[in-house]
C-alpha cells in the first residue's frame, strides 16, 4: 500500500512542479488508526495532532475500488480550480490543493475495508506554518498550475525504480532484469527460469509461487505476450499505467559457437576483450553547407529520455525530430524543437554526444543568436532529455553565437517610477497564469528602482500582494531573488527598496525576471 499511494501522489505532483514526498510510518499509523474507527465520512482533528504523526492536512474518500482511484478521484478537483492558487473553485478543492502543496514532505494513509473508507494525510513539519497543506493566505505560494503531462511524470516516476536497471536515455525493463515477485508486464521482463503471472502480473517461478500484496488482479488474456495491457481487465487500477514499463528491446542473439573439442570456459571469459579505444578521438564530421542555416536537413537527430514523452518509443512521431540548430560560445551546438507550448532543446557535440537538455514555454527563437540566448535563460533538466544523432547529422561551422549584450543606455522613461510599456514580465513557478504564454495585465511589471548593491527591483500589483524580483543592467534576472509582502505597495523608488527590504523571501528563484521589447534601466533612481 505505501508504494501505490506514493507513486500515485508523486505523479501528480511531478506534473505540478513540486518535490515528491515520503512515506512516514507514524503518519501511516495514525491514519490507519483513525481509518479503523470510521463507519462514515468523518474528519480528524489533524492539524492539532503532535509529531511526529502531526500536524496534518487530511482527505478522506469512500466508495472507490482501489487506492489509485481514490487520489485520482481528489486530484480531478482541479478542473474547478480558480487560478492562481487554486483557493476557490466551481467545487469542493481542498483535496487536490492538499495533495499537491509544496511545501508537504511526507505522507501516511489507511483504509478500512469494511467501510471502503480511504484516510490520506499530508505533512510538513512539526509546526504550523504555511508550508501546512490549505493554510491560509499561503495558496498562491503553494500550489501551482500544472506544466508537465501526465505520462512524462509517469515515466519519470517508473524509470528508477530500484532494482530494475535501465538502458541510458530510455525508460524502459531490460529483458530478463526482474527477480521474484517484481511488478512485470511480459514474460521476458522475469528472470531465468520465471515468468509473468498472467493474474498478478508479478515473476514466479510456478502458478503456486506466492507473491504479497498488491497484485495486478488480471484475468487469463493477460498471458498473451505481445498484446495491448490497456486492453487488459483488471481489478487493480495501478496496472497498467502505474505498474510497470515496457520491456527495452532486446539485444540481437549471440551468433552460435564453432563446435570445437576445446575445454568449456568460464563465463566471465566467454567474451572477449573489448576493442581499445583509439588514442585519438575521432574529428568530427566536416560542415555540412545544409548546417550553415538555423534550420537542419532531414534526419539531422531526434529527441528522446525520460520527459520527451511519445519520443522515448521506436515509432517516432515528426514532433521528435529537431528543427533548429546553434552553435553556441563554448563551442558546442544546441539543437530545438517545438512540442505543444514548450520548446525543447539539447546540447551535443561535434561527435553527435548528448550533453544536457533545457526547455522554456513559448514559440520558437526567431534565428541561431536568439536560440543561444533563450538557451542560457531555460529550464535545465539534465539528461532527461537526450540528443541521438541521424544519417543527415552534421554541424554549423559558424552559426551565429552572440556576444553578451551590453546593458542599455539609460532610456528617459525609465527614470520614473513607473516603467515603460513592455518593459518587462513576471514568470516562474509561484508565478501562476504568468507561466502561461499568454499573459495577463498582471504579469507585466509596473514598477522600478535602483537598489543600493547597484541591481534593479521590479514590481507589480498582483490581488493583496506586491511581487518583486531582482535584475541586472543588461536585463538578467537575478537568481534567488524574488520576494513579496501584503498590502504594502510603495508610492515612490525609495519606498520600494525599502520593501522589497523587508519583504517575505520565500518565492526566491520562484519568480523570475524576462525583459521585453521596451526594457530599459535608470540612471539614479530609488537609492536609499
Amino acid at each position: 500500500m505505501p508504494e501505490d499511494f506514493l507513486m500515485a501522489h508523486n505523479i501528480y505532483r511531478c506534473m505540478h512542479g513540486v518535490p515528491a514526498v515520503t512515506w512516514s510510518i507514524p503518519v501511516a499509523e495514525s491514519a490507519q488508526d483513525w481509518a479503523s474507527r470510521l463507519s462514515s465520512m468523518s474528519h480528524s482533528h489533524s492539524y492539532s495532532i503532535k509529531p511526529p504523526a502531526g500536524p496534518a492536512g487530511e482527505n478522506l474518500a469512500i466508495g472507490h475500488v482501489s487506492y489509485a482511484a481514490a487520489v485520482q478521484a481528489w486530484y480531478e478537483e482541479v478542473d474547478c480550480c480558480n487560478w492562481p492558487g487554486c483557493q476557490t473553485g466551481s467545487c469542493k478543492v481542498g483535496h487536490f490543493t492538499a495533495m499537491i502543496w509544496e511545501g508537504v514532505t511526507e505522507i501516511g494513509c489507511g483504509h478500512n475495508q469494511l467501510s471502503n473508507i480511504h484516510v490520506c494525510r499530508y505533512r510538513s513539519g512539526d509546526t504550523l506554518t504555511g508550508d501546512t497543506p490549505n493554510m491560509e493566505g499561503h495558496y498562491e505560494e503553494q500550489v501551482h498550475q500544472a506544466l508537465r503531462s501526465f505520462d512524462e511524470c509517469r515515466a519519470e516516476y517508473l524509470g528508477n525504480p530500484a532494482p530494475v536497471p535501465q538502458i541510458p536515455g530510455e525508460t524502459c525493463v531490460s529483458p530478463g532484469s526482474l527477480d521474484r515477485c517484481e511488478k512485470c508486464l511480459f514474460d521476458n521482463q522475469c528472470a531465468d527460469g520465471r515468468f509473468c503471472c498472467p493474474y498478478m502480473k508479478k515473476c514466479v517461478a510456478h502458478s503456486n509461487d506466492p507473491c504479497s500484496l498488491p497484485v495486478a488482479q488480471c484475468n487469463s488474456p493477460c498471458s498473451q505476450q505481445l498484446m495491448d495491457m490497456d486492453a487488459c481487465s483488471c481489478g487493480n487500477d495501478l496496472f497498467p499505467h502505474f505498474w510497470q514499463l515496457p520491456t527495452c528491446n532486446a539485444a540481437p542473439p549471440l551468433a552460435p559457437a564453432t563446435p570445437a573439442p576445446a575445454p568449456t570456459l568460464a563465463p566471465a571469459t566467454l567474451a572477449p576483450a573489448p576493442t581499445p579505444a583509439p588514442a585519438t578521438a575521432a574529428p568530427g564530421p566536416t560542415p555540412n553547407s545544409e548546417c550553415n542555416s538555423f534550420r537542419v536537413p532531414p534526419g539531422f537527430g531526434r529527441i528522446s529520455g525520460p520527459w520527451s514523452g511519445d519520443c522515448r518509443g521506436t515509432n517516432y512521431p515528426d514532433k521528435c525530430y529537431f528543427t533548429f540548430i546553434a552553435k553556441d560560445v563554448d563551442d558546442k551546438y544546441i539543437a530545438g524543437l517545438q512540442d505543444g507550448g514548450h520548446f525543447k532543446m539539447v546540447k551535443f557535440d561535434a561527435q553527435g554526444n548528448s550533453l544536457g537538455g533545457k526547455y522554456y514555454r513559448g514559440q520558437p527563437p526567431d534565428d541561431a543568436g536568439a536560440m543561444v540566448t533563450k538557451f542560457d535563460g531555460a529550464k535545465g533538466v539534465g539528461s532527461k532529455y537526450v540528443f541521438n544523432k541521424g544519417d543527415g547529422f552534421c554541424v554549423p561551422s559558424a552559426a551565429p553565437a552572440p556576444a553578451p549584450a551590453p546593458g542599455p543606455t539609460p532610456n528617459s522613461e525609465c527614470n520614473n517610477f513607473r516603467v515603460p510599456p513592455g518593459f518587462g514580465r513576471l514568470s516562474g513557478p509561484w508565478s501562476g497564469d504568468c507561466r502561461r504564454t499568454n499573459y495577463p495585465d498582471k504579469c507585466y511589471f509596473t514598477f522600478i528602482a535602483k537598489d543600493v548593491d547597484g541591481k534593479y527591483i521590479a514590481g507589480v500589483q498582483d490581488g493583496r500582494h506586491f511581487k518583486m524580483v531582482k535584475f541586472d543592467a543588461a536585463g538578467d534576472n537575478q537568481a534567488g531573488t524574488g520576494k513579496y509582502c501584503r498590502g504594502c505597495t510603495p508610492e515612490d523608488a525609495a519606498a520600494m527598496v525599502a520593501a522589497y527590504g523587508s519583504a517575505n523571501a520565500g518565492p526566491g528563484s520562484r519568480y523570475i525576471f524576462i525583459k521585453g521589447d521596451g526594457f530599459c534601466v535608470p540612471s539614479a533612481l530609488g537609492l536609499l
